[in-house]
């Protein structure tokens, strides 16, 4: 019998499988995902970061992806992956933030090609990010333009974690203290170069190992006590 956190994922997956196209959407809608009760230690993440035009998913566009695999508690640098996208729009003041010109986006992918390898490499694994909404807003909106449905998936939002586990204890923070690099700082992580999607999807996924390390040292967890 599947739990409340599956039959909502498996009900929106059979819902889209029909009303997608491109065989990439397609064969990501036919690959299970980890059931809820899945132990921690046997799912595989796929860690994402996204650079992006702004903060509007509805208006803003997706310039670069950056990606890499975490699999038994290991991050596997030779999983990484970092796409440039090609926007035909001029970057403006969002380059002094991600560093891209408008020629590294003129010679960048088209944003079909990029969802097509990003699909492939997520099917069958748990998507985490650091401020997730924001980035499966702009997933979404990417991938129903190109497939004609949104982005179907398990999510683990260490942001969110960081502030459930902080709420629970009854601490207070501000904002800013569940920026990355504040709670890499926070977790003893040394300090990397930001506003890069591959390094930042990196700097991700080690601070997810990080935080489940440290919850499993109360006990085995499953993906339900991760997910957001």
């Amino acid at each position: 019998m599947l739990s409340r956190w599956d039959w909502p994922l498996d009900r929106r997956r059979r819902r889209y499988r029909p009303m997608c196209r491109g065989d990439a959407m397609k064969a990501y809608l036919d690959t299970p995902t980890p059931r809820a009760n899945t132990p921690y230690e046997s799912a595989e993440f796929i860690v994402v970061d996204l650079e992006t035009t702004g903060l509007d998913p509805l208006k803003d566009e997706i310039v670069s992806i950056g990606w890499v695999l975490v699999t038994r508690s290991r991050v596997l640098l030779a999983s990484a992956s970092h796409i440039v996208i090609c926007t035909g729009n001029p970057m403006n003041q969002s380059a002094i933030v991600h560093g891209l010109s408008d020629s590294d986006l003129a010679a960048g992918a088209p944003l079909a090609q990029a969802l097509d390898e990003f699909l492939s490499a997520l099917a069958g694994r748990v998507l985490v990010a650091h401020h997730a909404p924001l980035d499966c807003s702009f997933l979404d909106r990417a991938c129903t333009e190109v497939y004609g449905v949104p982005l179907v998936t398990r999510c683990v939002d260490t942001l969110e974690l960081e502030k459930r586990r902080r709420a629970h204890r009854n601490q207070s923070f501000s904002s800013g203290a569940l920026r990355l690099g504040a709670l890499r700082d926070h977790y003893g992580l040394p300090r990397v170069r930001a506003h890069n999607a591959l390094a930042d999807a990196i700097a991700t996924a080690e601070l997810l190992l990080v935080m489940a390390r440290r919850r499993q040292g109360r006990g085995k967890i499953a993906l339900a006590q991760i997910f957001t």
